[in-house]
């Protein structure tokens, strides 16, 4: 769902003007959404507020619904000091951009913050505050509000909010056959960001622009004319050569990544086929799990593979190749190494719901690999084995030795047991 502007915030502002008075009676917090119950002559009000979206709204209930909250600080904290106050005045704080706030009495507020990017809601009473999620001073937005926007009607905004919502309201479940159709829906919508990302990725004729630059080296740079389709291709600084290279190193990255790309396309494509080919009655069809790549085939290196707790791990025989296999391994793949020891790398495909690793197993596995022969030396000698998701490991640029940076690693610490390596 698009965020929120400020005319939109101020049509669902003076729509919630109809709770001015009303008694605030009950308070929910499940799935990421505060539910607000409050009673006005007879009239039971629900005012819910979706922290994802972020997302406002108010509706009149018939019956009053069952409301059985999670235990989280907020709603203990409004339980014990929100309810039994009235709403006395809504107003939105124009002066501090999207921000809506209801007044309450005995100094009690509420304030929502509708920013796509620092939502929140602030519960203050009695001197005190709990608020969703860390919070800071709001300061007066500079400049004017851009008036040329679309405005969209309450219905419109209730509409597309429930429609793209990913959980129902308290009450309501989604059917077998919706969930089915929701996952179908978001797998061709990851389909459609990809494609697009790979035609930004080929916008930039790299390959091209190396040719360019290699029919011009006799040239100096401050006085080489670069054609309209290269243009912001050229590093400034740096000589018409180390462009060339750059310019073929980017041919690669594109190459690999567009090959990425479209082995996730294919990969969402047999899902949605799986997922449609299910019955209609009932959401029994599960997605089929992403296969591992070979990394042997992928790279044409020729290192060592070996099985551990049903994993596939790959060590490299030289730094490239344990550059290559970390550049070709997904993002939930576990990368390892031993601290402070030259050597090699050990990536281990585990599934993303993997919650415990072979950490023993790998960590002989890599002072094997390690030491080889000399690995009958280090019997009883303690190491400690750096480990992380793929993710957050990364080549330092330029280095020739392999070396990478792992600035989220964990650390596993063990003394090497000879006969257990042997046993492997």
């Amino acid at each position: 769902m698009k965020a929120l502007n400020i005319g939109e915030i101020v049509n669902i502002q003076e729509s919630l003007q109809t709770l001015v008075g009303a008694t605030w009676q009950g308070v929910c917090h499940k799935n990421n959404r505060i539910y607000i119950q409050c009673y006005l002559k007879g009239r039971l009000f629900q005012l819910n507020f979706d922290f994802k979206t972020p997302f406002l709204c108010v509706e009149e209930l018939t019956v009053k619904k069952k409301m059985k909250s999670e235990q989280t600080p907020f709603y203990l904290f409004a339980k014990a000091h929100g309810l039994g106050n009235q709403i006395e005045s809504v107003e939105v704080l124009k002066e501090l951009g999207r921000v809506m706030l209801l007044k309450l009495s005995n100094e009690v507020s509420l304030e929502f913050r509708l920013f796509p990017m620092e939502k929140n809601l602030i519960l203050r009473a009695d001197g005190k505050k709990m608020a969703l999620a860390a919070f800071k001073p709001l300061l007066p937005v500079e400049g004017k509000e851009v008036d040329n926007y679309s405005v969209r009607s309450l219905e419109q905004l209730c509409e597309e909010f429930y429609t793209t919502s990913v959980k129902k309201g308290i009450g309501e479940k989604l059917t077998a056959e919706q969930l089915r159709q929701k996952e179908i829906l978001k797998k061709k919508k990851v389909i459609l960001k990809i494609e697009e990302d790979v035609e930004k990725k080929n916008k930039w004729d790299w390959k091209g622009f190396a040719h360019f630059l290699g029919s011009n080296t006799h040239v100096d740079l401050e006085s080489l004319s670069v054609p309209s389709e290269f243009m912001g291709m050229l590093q400034e600084g740096t000589s018409i050569l180390e462009n060339m290279d750059r310019a073929f190193e980017k041919v690669k990255q594109v190459r690999v990544k567009v090959q990425n790309s479209q082995e996730r396309i294919d990969q969402l494509q047999q899902d949605i086929l799986a997922l449609e080919s299910g019955q209609s009655s009932g959401f029994k069809v599960k997605a089929t799990a992403a296969k591992n790549t070979n990394l042997f085939d992928v790279t044409g290196a020729k290192g060592r593979k070996k099985n551990i707790g049903g994993f596939d791990a790959y060590i490299g025989r030289s730094a490239k190749e344990n550059i290559q296999f970390l550049k070709r391994s997904k993002a939930w793949h576990m990368w390892f190494h031993l601290r402070d020891v030259p050597g090699a790398h050990c990536i281990l495909q585990v599934p993303k719901s993997a919650k415990v690793l072979p950490l023993k197993a790998v960590a002989h596995w890599l002072v094997k690999e390690t030491f080889t022969q000399k690995m009958k030396d280090k019997d009883g000698l303690k190491f400690d084995l750096m480990y992380s998701e793929c993710r957050h490991v990364s080549p330092i640029k330029g280095d020739k030795l392999g070396r990478v940076k792992a600035p989220k690693n964990q650390n596993y610490t063990f003394k090497f047991d000879l006969e257990y390596a042997k046993k492997q």
